[in-house]
C-alpha cells in the first residue's frame, strides 16, 4: 500500500460520518464576534476602569480580532486573538497597580535591556498562577497553536507535510495492513492521519478561540486590583 492510498480529502460518502464525530458547539454559543465582544464588555462593566488600567492594550487588540472575524478575515482574527492573549499575559504579569500609580516590572537581560519574552514562557507563567481553569489552560495552548499556524504559514506547512509523510508511511505499514479492520475503522484511521495537515483554520475554530479568549480576559480581570480605582457599590 503506497502513501497516496492515505486520503488527503474526505470522500463525499464519509462527510456525514466525520460530521457526526466532530464536537458540536452548544446551541447557546455566540454566532459572531460582536456577540462575544458585547458579552465581554457587559460582564466587565462593573470593573472596566480597574481592568483597563492594566489590560487596556490587550482589550483593544481583542476588539480588532472580533472585527476581523465579523469581516470574514478569519485567519487575521486568529492571529490577532493570539496577540491579544500574549499581550494580556504579559501585561498581567508585569504591571502592578499601587497607591502611587502603575508600576511596570519589565523582564530585563543581564545588561539591563528589556528582554523579549516568548509566548511559551508567558503561557507557563500565567498557568503557574493557578487562576485559569483546566479548559482555559487548554484554550490558551490552542489559541497559541492556531495563531502560530497563520503567523508561520509556510514553515508550519512544511513541518506538517513531513509529519504527514512519516505517519502515513507508518500507518500504511503497521496499521492498515492488519486483517479484520472494518471500513469504518479504516476510514477513521485514515482521517486521523489526514488531520495532521491543517493548511487553514475554519470559522468555527476561530470563533471558539475568540470565545475562550474572552473567558480568559474575564478571569484576568477578576485578579486585577488597582487601589486607586473606587470599588463599585
Amino acid at each position: 500500500m503506497s502513501l497516496k492510498d492515505v486520503p488527503t480529502k474526505i470522500p463525499e460518502d464519509l462527510q456525514a460520518l466525520f460530521d457526526a464525530v466532530r464536537v458540536k458547539r452548544p446551541k447557546a454559543s455566540p454566532k459572531s464576534g460582536k456577540e462575544v465582544w458585547d458579552k465581554l464588555n457587559e460582564d466587565l462593566k462593573p470593573r472596566m476602569v480597574e481592568y483597563y488600567s492594566v489590560l487596556g492594550d490587550a482589550h483593544n487588540l481583542f476588539g480588532e480580532a472580533v472585527a476581523a472575524f465579523d469581516a470574514r478575515a478569519v485567519e487575521g482574527a486568529s492571529l490577532i486573538c493570539r496577540a491579544t492573549i500574549e499581550a494580556a499575559c504579559y501585561l498581567f504579569l508585569t504591571t502592578k497597580p499601587s497607591k502611587r500609580g502603575i508600576r511596570e516590572y519589565f523582564p530585563l537581560t543581564l545588561n539591563g535591556e528589556v528582554r523579549q519574552v516568548q509566548f511559551e514562557e508567558l503561557r507557563k507563567a500565567i498557568v503557574k498562577r493557578g487562576i485559569l481553569s483546566t479548559k482555559q489552560v487548554h484554550a490558551l495552548h490552542r489559541i497559541q497553536k492556531n495563531g502560530n499556524l497563520i503567523a508561520h504559514l509556510a514553515s508550519q506547512h512544511a513541518t506538517q507535510i513531513r509529519a504527514f509523510e512519516k505517519e502515513a508511511r507508518r500507518v500504511n505499514k503497521e496499521v492498515l495492513t492488519k486483517k479484520g479492520l472494518t471500513d469504518e475503522q479504516r476510514h477513521r484511521i485514515e482521517w486521523k492521519v489526514r488531520s495532521i495537515l491543517r493548511f487553514w483554520l475554519s470559522a468555527e475554530e476561530v470563533l471558539d478561540d475568540l470565545t475562550e479568549a474572552a473567558s480568559i480576559l474575564r478571569t484576568l480581570a477578576r485578579h486585577v486590583h488597582n487601589p486607586n480605582v473606587p470599588k463599585p457599590h
